[in-house]
């Protein structure tokens, strides 16, 4: 039978067209998940519990401590109510009023029993085996002494189920209806182990705010005067910029941009092309990173008197935290291109200016334009030299350097940092 028997209490109801009870697609949702949210009821009422899953045939093995409230309980057969949720996306409209987000599920009826002891290392298999899966690494002796310290309690014939899903776009007519225009589109929801640490990332940098360090530096790298900060990005103005779009994805830019200094204020000034779609992130209300690269290189341990050493890379960078803010004003957008320009051009015997272009090319090159700029929050400064090497180590290091072609400035750097220790 392909399908699973159906009566009023398993059907669904609400927008019933979106509902199957095809077996081979309830099994697929119940394969993608690893924790399922198992509901039964308990001495004192209605209990829910995450608990991770395995599905075999035509039932879900539970995994759970022997001390849970079901495990407990399961000696005699459990009425239980298993449902497994996959996200796929979510779906932003031109109204916040009609959100919504993309997704798979099962909601699965059945008995849950205890498993026979003689069943158990099978069970246990099927648990090691799913988890691996994408991880060859992970040897087999970890099932065997995994063995010794877990079991599988629970075994759930599924009786019922129905899958249930939701796969389109936002619903325009009613969002536009509302006459609330913003970006809509779907946004990815990554599922997978990088995807939660990327998600992990941006909530520790929301919570900790321009204050908190993000940039690993050890304090003997640290570069804490701003004025040496700003000093690299005038020398290296090619940087490159990272923002969050509106699915939480990091979108970044390379650019040049150039710095100014309005009173205590520093400003970070640049453009992209209106074509380029990372403007739309300068709403004045998303946090940007600027990444600037000062001079770096290989120091190959041939170079240190200090036998045993390794290989590292030495180098000089600049992280600067600000939100950007479009320049809409046409005169002053135009004055901050010629800055930028003026910077590269100024040592040329014949520099070329924006102000011999005639007023019609100026008010084109201004639209395919988007003038931006950033006021500097704070700056991270990292000045990876060779600080913590013995002081014939890394002089050593430096002659290597100027020896075999390194980088002449990191070398120069490098030797600085010696003589202000």
């Amino acid at each position: 039978m392909s399908n699973y028997e159906t009566s009023a209490a398993h059907r669904v109801r609400q927008v019933p067209k979106r509902a199957t009870y095809d077996r081979p697609t309830v099994h697929d949702i119940l394969d993608a998940g690893y924790v399922a949210h198992v509901a039964f009821m308990g001495g004192a009422g209605p209990v829910a519990l995450p608990m991770v899953y395995v599905r075999d045939g035509e039932s879900v093995l539970l995994h759970g401590s022997r001390k849970s409230r079901l495990m407990r309980m399961i000696g005699g057969g459990v009425p239980i109510c298993l449902t497994v949720t996959l996200i796929d996306g979510l779906v932003l409209a031109r109204s916040a009023f009609h959100h919504s987000m993309n997704y798979r599920s099962v909601m699965a009826h059945g008995v849950a029993e205890t498993v026979a002891e003689a069943e158990k290392p099978r069970a246990l298999d099927l648990f090691t085996t799913r988890v691996r899966q994408g991880h060859p690494h992970i040897a087999i002796a970890e099932t065997l002494r995994a063995r010794q310290c877990a079991g599988v309690e629970g075994d759930a014939g599924v009786a019922a189920a129905a899958g249930r899903g939701r796969r389109q776009g936002p619903q325009w007519r009613a969002a536009r209806r509302s006459g609330r225009y913003g970006p809509a589109g779907l946004g990815r929801h990554r599922a997978d182990a990088d995807g939660f640490r990327r998600a992990g990332a941006r909530h520790c940098r929301r919570a900790g705010g321009l204050g908190e360090e993000i940039m690993y530096v050890p304090p003997r790298f640290a570069q804490a005067d701003r004025d040496e900060c700003i000093a690299l990005i005038e020398r290296e103005p090619f940087g490159l910029l990272v923002t969050a779009g509106a699915d939480g994805m990091p979108f970044a830019t390379h650019i040049p941009l150039h710095v100014e200094r309005r009173g205590e204020e520093v400003v970070l000034v640049g453009h992209v092309a209106r074509a380029n779609p990372h403007w739309q992130a300068f709403d004045g209300a998303r946090e940007a990173l600027a990444v600037f690269q000062g001079p770096h290189g290989y120091i190959s341990p041939a170079w240190y008197s200090t036998a045993g050493r390794v290989p590292t890379w030495n180098y000089i960078a600049v992280h600067a935290y600000g939100v950007p803010r479009i320049v809409d004003d046409a005169g002053a957008a135009k004055a901050m291109i010629a800055a930028l320009t003026d910077r590269f051009e100024r040592a040329r015997p014949a520099p070329w200016s924006v102000d011999v272009l005639p007023n019609r090319d100026v008010g084109k090159l201004l639209t395919a334009l988007v003038v931006f700029e950033m006021p500097v929050a704070r700056f991270e400064g990292k000045w990876k030299l060779g600080q913590h090497m013995a002081e014939a180590d890394r002089m050593g290091a430096v002659a290597g350097l100027e020896r075999e072609g390194g980088d002449a400035a990191l070398a120069e750097a490098m030797r600085m940092e010696r003589e202000a220790v």
